[in-house]
């Protein structure tokens, strides 16, 4: 995989992911009486449309030779998955018509996006062993 798809990836997810996190975070210990700044929601929004394009390059550059060549195909599905319930949970965040519906997809999008570090870690050091 190229250098400049995994500085992307880095870049685009990491600004994905303090974003996101700093949000919830602050929605949590400030209350409603002192919401997060919208600024946290647009940088997140828009880190989420560029990893969306770049996991399309992911797909082709390493996701689609990694599991012709059966590689590390429990902790990439281990990622791949989390990453996919982010994109629908986020879609339902804007897009659910029912209340209901939009709390479990924030609550849900939330504990998957706060653990991800956790399946991205374990893929890439297995990568390394």
């Amino acid at each position: 995989m190229g250098g400049a798809l995994i500085v992307a990836l880095a870049i685009a997810l990491g600004a994905n992911y303090l974003s996101g996190a700093i949000h919830a975070i602050w929605n949590w210990s400030a209350g409603p009486e002192r919401p997060a700044p919208y600024a946290l929601l647009q940088l997140h929004g828009i880190s989420a449309v560029a990893l969306q394009v770049l996991a399309g390059a992911l797909i082709v550059a390493h996701i689609l030779p990694a599991w012709s060549a059966r590689r590390h195909i429990a902790s990439g599905l281990a990622l791949a998955i989390p990453l996919a319930v982010l994109v629908a949970t986020g879609l339902g965040l804007y897009y659910a018509g029912n209340e209901s519906l939009r709390a479990v997809c924030l609550w849900s999008h939330t504990a998957v996006g706060l653990v991800l570090p956790l399946p991205l870690i374990i893929h890439i050091l297995w990568r390394k062993g």
